[in-house]
This record gives structure tokens, C-alpha cells and sequence, in this order.
């Protein structure tokens, strides 16, 4: 499992980070479908656990926020079409379809695109902020330090269940070894981008603890559905739910840290 997790790492790291870099449409086209993919295994889950899942609905609400956020001169447009696909698809729940109103699935489903498709859009707000990609690094690389440093020290001396309903095997043991593995490479990564000492370790905890409630809840979710990993597509990490759902709280964390405190 280790060696798994180890070559999927070697290999997604260098791509992703080579669309970072990239930015413009190359970025946007791998944020949107990372989305597609992280909703449509959330939708699995859905459907797992018996709900209806409503896959064009939620796939259309992640689109029209991902061009909301690229675009921002066509936002009134988005936002009428947000609205237009809220009130029929509530109408075409209200039409039963054979009987039935699956109400919970439809609110499911809409929650399920908001958690990804909001949150997910802050890469690129913040890939475009100030028009600098080491801020969109400084989301990475504490968040995969934070869940690296959890992981090893947890399997190391771990012992103190953090989360037991949720995720049982998560320790606080672990836990505090991701927070400061987090701070740490935020510090350094700060003196790189010329950050405040300040800032850079405050932004470092931020992250780190940001990421742990990312990871828990997406560990909420799939405890509810019943499953281990949200999906297969990634040897050793599971699918790519479970591969961003740390980044998902760590980016929100950065971006509005930046723009609300530093002031970018």
C-alpha cells in the first residue's frame, strides 16, 4: 500500500504542479475535471446509501461555478442559470417520477456539488490572485505535509483516537505531528515567497488544521455511506475524493487569509 501511495505521488505530483505553473486554460480545464470526477464519486455515495442521486444536476451547478469564477464578466449570467437549474430541477423533483419524490436525493446532490464545486473553485481564484503560482503551492505543499507527517507519526506512536466516530484510526498522536509538519514547510515556504515569520507560521497552522477538517469530513461522508475510499482511480490513495478533500478547506484557508489579512 506504502509503495502504492509512494509511485501515485511521484507521478500526479510533477503534473499537477506543471499545470500550476501553466495556469490560464490548461488550469482551468484540470480544476473542472478534478470537480467532475471528486462529484461523481460523491454522487456514488449518494446512491450508495440508497438516496437517488441526481447526477445531472449536480454536474451542471460544478460547471456554471467553475465558469463563474474563470469568467468574471458572465457571473449575471451564471447566476441566472444557477437559479434556472435550482427551480426546475425542483420541479422536476415535485413531478414524482413514477410516484416517488426524492426529495433527501435532491438535496444531497445539490449540497454534494456546493461542497465541491464552490470550495474546489478557490484554486482558481487563487491561482489567479496577484497573478502569482507559489500562493497556489503554499495550499499544496502543507496540506500534503500536514497529511504525510499525520499519516507517518500516526502509524509511528499513535495511540489516542482524535475523531473515533468518524475516522477511527485518526490519533491525536498523528494529528499533532501533521500540524507541525504543516507549520514547518508553510514557514519555509514563506521565507521563499517573502512572507512575515508571522504570517507564514499562522498561515501554516491555518492550513494544517483546515486540512484535518477537510479530511474528517470527508471520513463523515463515506462512514454515512458505509465505504472505505470514495472511489479506485488512484493506486493506493483510494479515488480523488480522498485525494483532494484535505486541499478542499486548505485552499478556502489560503485564499481569504491572503486577501483578509495580508491583503494581496
Amino acid at each position: 500500500m506504502l509503495a502504492k501511495r509512494v509511485i501515485s505521488a511521484l507521478v500526479m505530483g510533477p503534473l499537477i504542479l506543471g499545470f500550476v505553473y501553466l495556469g490560464g486554460l490548461w488550469y482551468w480545464v484540470l480544476v473542472i475535471v478534478v470537480a467532475i470526477l471528486a462529484g461523481y464519486e460523491y454522487l456514488r455515495l449518494v446512491a450508495q446509501k440508497g438516496e437517488r442521486a441526481d447526477y445531472p444536476l449536480a454536474m451542471f451547478f460544478i460547471l456554471l461555478l467553475m465558469v463563474g469564477v474563470r469568467y468574471p464578466s458572465w457571473w449575471g449570467v451564471v447566476r441566472g442559470g444557477i437559479t434556472l437549474l435550482v427551480a426546475f430541477s425542483l420541479l422536476w423533483q415535485m413531478a414524482g417520477r413514477g410516484g416517488d419524490i426524492p426529495v433527501v436525493g435532491w438535496a444531497l446532490s445539490l449540497g454534494g456539488a456546493i461542497y465541491i464545486g464552490l470550495l474546489l473553485s478557490h484554486f482558481i481564484l487563487l491561482r489567479d490572485l496577484a497573478e502569482e503560482w507559489g500562493w497556489t503551492l503554499l495550499a499544496f505543499f502543507p496540506t500534503w505535509a500536514n497529511d504525510t507527517g499525520a499519516y507517518f507519526v500516526g502509524r509511528w506512536i499513535g495511540n489516542r483516537p482524535f475523531a473515533p466516530r468518524i475516522s477511527p484510526k485518526k490519533t491525536w498522536e498523528g494529528s499533532i505531528g501533521g500540524w507541525i509538519s504543516g507549520i514547518a514547510v508553510a514557514t519555509l515556504m514563506g521565507a521563499v515567497l517573502r512572507l512575515p515569520l508571522l504570517h507564514a507560521s499562522l498561515l501554516g497552522l491555518l492550513i494544517s488544521l483546515a486540512a484535518t477538517g477537510g479530511d474528517l469530513v470527508e471520513s463523515m461522508f463515506k462512514r454515512w455511506a458505509g465505504v472505505k475510499d470514495s472511489g479506485r482511480l488512484i493506486p493506493g490513495h483510494g479515488g480523488v475524493l480522498d485525494r483532494i478533500d484535505s486541499l478542499l478547506f486548505s485552499v478556502v484557508a489560503v485564499y481569504y487569509y491572503l486577501i483578509w489579512v495580508i491583503r494581496v
